[in-house]
């Protein structure tokens, strides 16, 4: 009931699949029969799962990951009086630093590619540009279409956001201009299909991105490969340079 109702709100593949992993991967551990009554679960279940999980040796953001999951759906349980309340806290755990690219490997990746080089290149330097200009999401990125960009304003049309609200963002000049020349050589015969495609000019998937990301790094001799990096990159710049968080 809980996943059909997340699935009637619009929540998002990705979110969903959480969801599904973290309650079987709750049950599994907690071996809990198929046809336990929900009520029988209790404060006690929480404390047996994060044990188990710890004798099998998971790192506690990954147990965090779970109870987070987990967690929404006991107090959905919780709002209709199914399961008695209870708190469910996540475990102490060491805050890992940010990763973030410094000043000589962004410019690297910000190196326009040779006129000789394919197309993945192109567009991976293009999505870099991007990123360190609005700080979007990955999921974001493979449904920019075409027809979202206004070059006459100098603004982008966000349509597919994590809260469901579209967006419009500016375009800064430096940005318009990479991306004008990654048109004119690579889409300048499509219309209205996807900004930042795959070569077989279908819809870019957010892992086939984080993977072509990263051997773009290699490449190009960038230590740090997190796609996710040039977001936090671009937020530490854009705070340095006087922005407004």
């Amino acid at each position: 009931m809980y996943i059909q109702k997340k699935e009637g709100m619009y929540v998002v593949d990705k979110t969903i699949n959480n969801y599904n992993n973290s309650l079987k991967k709750f049950l599994e551990v907690i071996e809990l029969e198929d046809n336990k009554p929900v009520s029988e679960i209790t404060e006690s279940e929480i404390y047996h799962f994060i044990n188990g999980c710890k004798v099998r040796d998971l790192a506690a953001a990954s147990i965090n990951h779970y109870l987070r999951d987990i967690r929404a759906w006991l107090y959905w349980c919780m709002d209709m009086e199914y399961v008695e309340k209870f708190k469910i806290k996540n475990i102490p755990s060491q805050e890992e630093k940010i990763k973030l690219y410094d000043i000589e490997d962004m410019e690297k990746l910000l190196e326009k590619p040779r006129a000789k080089d394919n197309f993945t290149t192109w567009r991976n330097w293009a999505i870099t540009n991007w990123i360190f200009d609005n700080g979007n999401r990955a999921a974001t990125i493979c449904n920019v279409r075409l027809d979202d960009l206004n070059f006459t304003k100098h603004e982008i049309t966000i349509t597919h956001t994590k809260q469901k609200k579209a967006q419009v963002l500016p375009m800064s000049s430096s940005l318009e201009n990479c991306l004008k020349e990654y048109i004119r050589i690579w889409r300048s015969n499509v219309y209205d299909g996807y900004l930042f495609c795959n070569v077989g000019e279908t819809q870019l998937t957010t892992d086939a991105l984080k993977h072509s990301f990263k051997r773009y790094c290699e490449e190009r001799e960038v230590v740090c490969k997190g796609l996710h990096a040039l977001r936090h990159t671009f937020a530490k710049n854009f705070i340095m340079n006087n922005g407004n968080p």
